[in-house]
């Protein structure tokens, strides 16, 4: 069965140089990896000649999103089964492998697993302890929706007949794009594998204003998805903390990291403002569209 790893990438050449050396390592014995440039200024291009002469090399004009680049990846790929990873990602030697030990069925339509800071900070160990619930015990398979699907482009794949059946990722997306394609995928009837020790390490450290920018275009997607599902609700714009699942994320952020009352502090502090930032993003996204 043959692999295609599609990596799109945007002015991180020196991250996606670690990826590249990763992914064109795997100990599968059939696969490409593709890379799309979303119209990167830093050299990627040079770089990933000369340092990778077996990698497919795309070029994308003008810088168009990681969605768009990824569905020219698709549109590239030769493989029966196409790989996701991101270029601030490292996945393992036997990656590949890993995921395609899943395949046996053709009800399997997608399969996927965490990304893992190796030297997480703060904001990365509380995005970490919002998500621990969905990575812990045994491997699962979904065939419904739940309350978050549970596989993101930085470490999934997909088989190919999938994307003819549902089509392609949705390029209004900001971000989010990956839940919103695996709830097609779901909802045509397949199954999707998540499996919590199928890990890629993430080289990306998210700084004060990153995080908050993710979580601004993250509400973004929230809207554009209820308006696709048309599942809209006011509620989307309050901004008010879900104390329940706070405390529970409280608690996976002492059990994995520890925590002293100054992280209390700390962790409550910026939930409240993740929340607004959210909130913000949700009612920009909805003002362009009311547009």
């Amino acid at each position: 069965m043959r692999v295609s790893v599609v990596i799109p990438t945007y002015n991180r050449k020196d991250m996606l140089r670690r990826s590249l050396a990763a992914t064109t390592s795997q100990d599968y014995p059939d696969y490409e990896v593709i890379v799309v440039d979303d119209g990167s200024t830093d050299g990627t291009g040079e770089m990933v000649r000369r340092e990778f002469p077996t990698v497919r090399y795309i070029r994308q004009e003008p810088n168009r999103g990681p969605a768009a680049a990824r569905n020219q990846g698709v549109e590239a790929a030769t493989g029966n089964i196409l790989a996701f990873t991101d270029d601030d990602c490292v996945p393992p030697s036997n990656w590949l492998r890993r995921h395609l030990q899943y395949y046996s069925g053709e009800e399997i339509g997608a399969v996927g697993g965490p990304q893992v800071s190796p030297s997480p900070n703060f904001y990365d160990k509380f995005e970490m302890a919002h998500y621990m619930n969905e990575y812990v015990g045994p491997m699962r398979r979904l065939e419904k929706i739940v309350s978050w699907e549970g596989l993101a482009t930085s470490n999934m794949s997909v088989r190919r007949e999938v994307f003819e059946r549902v089509g392609k990722f949705d390029e209004a997306f900001l971000t989010g794009a990956d839940p919103e394609f695996i709830r097609r995928v779901i909802r045509s009837g397949y199954v999707i594998v998540r499996d919590p020790s199928l890990r890629v390490a993430h080289l990306k450290v998210h700084t004060f204003t990153s995080y908050l920018r993710m979580r601004f275009r993250r509400g973004c997607g929230v809207v554009l998805t209820d308006l696709k599902e048309d599942s809209f609700s006011l509620r989307r714009f309050i901004p008010l903390v879900n104390a329940v699942q706070g405390w529970q994320d409280w608690r996976n952020f002492q059990a994995m990291f520890g925590g002293n009352w100054k992280a209390f502090i700390y962790f409550w502090s910026l939930m409240v403002l993740a929340r607004w930032v959210d909130v913000l993003g949700r009612l920009y996204y909805y003002r362009q569209v009311r547009r």
